[in-house]
């Protein structure tokens, strides 16, 4: 979700600092038409005439524009990114301490262990035969449940 947000997002803004951008360069502008002047010089030399070089030139432009339009949006993704941060550190800080804890939520009132040394032998054995399940192969399973029964009476 978050990154279909941040994709849209992006393509939006790239869409309004295009637009900016594309305002400042504007036809009869003595900078801008000497750039473009300047560039279909350079590109005349490998294309079939002028009015392909300048079209050329045109074309490398508008790709300037878009490609500093991009970085203006992805600034403006980073900013929205650092107050989103800001506003969950906020939110965080705001939050009152849980009522429940983790022992109460592991065990029944009626099913707690009688002491810590019992919870810490129940949940040893219960990661042990969590991983037993998990790294025996599958034609082993059998044995090693008789054995873990075994061990447990």
């Amino acid at each position: 979700m978050g990154v279909a947000f941040m994709t849209h997002f992006v393509a939006v803004r790239e869409r309004v600092h295009s637009n900016l951008l594309g305002l400042h360069v504007q036809q009869g502008s003595w900078i801008d038409d000497a750039a473009i002047r300047q560039m279909a010089a350079g590109l005349y030399a490998k294309s079939t005439g002028i009015g392909a070089a300048t079209g050329r030139a045109v074309g490398l432009v508008g790709a300037r524009i878009r490609l500093q339009a991009y970085s203006l949006s992805f600034i403006d993704g980073f900013h929205l990114i650092a107050w989103a941060c800001v506003v969950a550190l906020l939110l965080i800080a705001l939050l009152r301490k849980s009522p429940l804890n983790y022992e109460e939520l592991a065990y029944p009132a009626e099913e707690a262990p009688a002491s810590t040394g019992e919870a810490m032998k129940l949940c040893k054995g219960v990661v042990l035969s969590a991983l037993s399940l998990v790294l025996v192969p599958i034609h082993g399973l059998r044995r090693r449940k008789a054995k873990l029964r075994r061990r447990a009476t």
